[in-house]
Formats: C-alpha cells, sequence, structure tokens
C-alpha cells in the first residue's frame, strides 16, 4: 500500500490541496514546494498523465474530475502528446535548499517531456543574490 501523507489537514482540504498542486504542475511544468507535499503529489500526477496517454471517455472523466479545467483541456490535448512513452517515471522529484524562513525542506517536481532533458542539478531552481559592489571596491579593481 502506498503511503499516506496526512500533511496536518482534514480529508477535504488535503484532497483540494494536493488537487491544485497538480493543476499547478501540470500548467507550469515545474513547481517547487515542501518535500512532504511534493511526495503527496507524485503518485497523483503520474496516474493522470498515464491515463492521459490513453484516450478513452472513462480516462477523460477521471482526470476532469481530479484537477481544474483549465489543466484538464492543456492535460488531455497537448501535454499527453509530449510525454514519454514510458509506463512510469514520467515526473522528477528533485530536492531543493531548505526554505529561508523555517527551514522546512523543499522539493521541485518536474514533468519530463520528450524534447527536454532533466535537470539533475538542484542548484538551477534556486535563485542567485548577485551583491553589489561599493564604489571603493570598484576603484580598487579599476585601479589594478
Amino acid at each position: 500500500m502506498a503511503r499516506q501523507y496526512k500533511l496536518s489537514r482534514q480529508k477535504a482540504n488535503r484532497t483540494a490541496l494536493i488537487s491544485n498542486l497538480a493543476s499547478s504542475l501540470i500548467i507550469s511544468g515545474h513547481i517547487v514546494t515542501t518535500e512532504k507535499r511534493a511526495k503527496a503529489t507524485l503518485p497523483v500526477v503520474e496516474k493522470l498523465l498515464t491515463k492521459a496517454q490513453k484516450p478513452s471517455l472513462a480516462n477523460h472523466r477521471y482526470i476532469r474530475s481530479a484537477i481544474n479545467q483549465e489543466a484538464a483541456n492543456y492535460l488531455i490535448n497537448s501535454l499527453s502528446q509530449k510525454l514519454t512513452t514510458s509506463k512510469g517515471g514520467k515526473v522528477k522529484l528533485i530536492k531543493v535548499v531548505a526554505r529561508k524562513g523555517d527551514a522546512a525542506d523543499r522539493a521541485s517536481l518536474n514533468i519530463i517531456t520528450k524534447s527536454e532533458p532533466v535537470k539533475t542539478n538542484a542548484a538551477d531552481s534556486t535563485k542567485k543574490v548577485v551583491t553589489k559592489k561599493t564604489s571603493k571596491a570598484a576603484s580598487q579593481e579599476k585601479a589594478k
């Protein structure tokens, strides 16, 4: 039996959270969230992507009941043709640097398509901070 993540929420709130995360992932192709939320969303999205590759009325109804209309239309009409034909592994979970405020573990979910390779470096998804040089440091560099 698969691991059930409760996420400190009641069932209705938990299913809404996972549905919204899945919709966001399908539309944008990439989301960054906490590690527990990502692990709870991963099997739901995998199942939706697998069902989208086999067009049938039952599969379309299942997809439309699980995520919002915009994401369902995008998944059925355009994303299903871009997916790999493998049976699983259509979504990649990459651990990212912990959140600064509360040190929560974060993870990035990426949908793997045929055209784009998978990024394995977690540092690519974090923003780099550029520090401004002071006028004194800039003048010293010019002098060299």
